[in-house]
């Protein structure tokens, strides 16, 4: 989306929503509790810095060892990520395809990332 169309609110607003059995709400609280694992995307990140983020969410999910918690991976200026050179995007179909996933994530760019890139990303 455009920059200043609230796309980095409206995941804080889920983020801080989604505490599980902490909610105010009762559906809410039969879910899993978020715990954002932040990255800011750049023109200069890497394949490792991006493994690294899920790294530490997988640590997380290993620490807590509780299905009540779900960690999710939110990867600022993911279109960022897409123009630097080390191609860093490439991990991405491994490690958001692997068996042992145990958490979620979402990435957010002001503009749409370049489908031919993606596929080369995730296939």
């Amino acid at each position: 989306g455009k920059p200043g169309s609230s796309k980095s609110s409206a995941v804080q607003i889920l983020m801080s929503n989604l505490k599980g059995k902490k909610s105010k709400d009762s559906y809410f609280q039969t879910l899993p509790e978020l715990v954002a694992v932040s990255f800011q995307g750049s023109q200069n990140c890497t394949s490792e810095s991006i493994i690294k983020v899920f790294e530490r969410a997988a640590k997380y999910v290993g620490v807590q060892n509780n299905s009540e918690i779900l960690p999710v991976i939110v990867f600022d200026e993911i279109g960022l990520a897409e123009l630097s050179p080390h191609n860093p995007l490439k991990v991405l179909h491994a490690e958001l395809e692997a068996d042992d996933n145990k958490y979620g994530f979402v990435g957010i760019s002001n503009w749409r990332l370049d489908a031919s890139k993606m596929n080369r990303a995730l296939y």
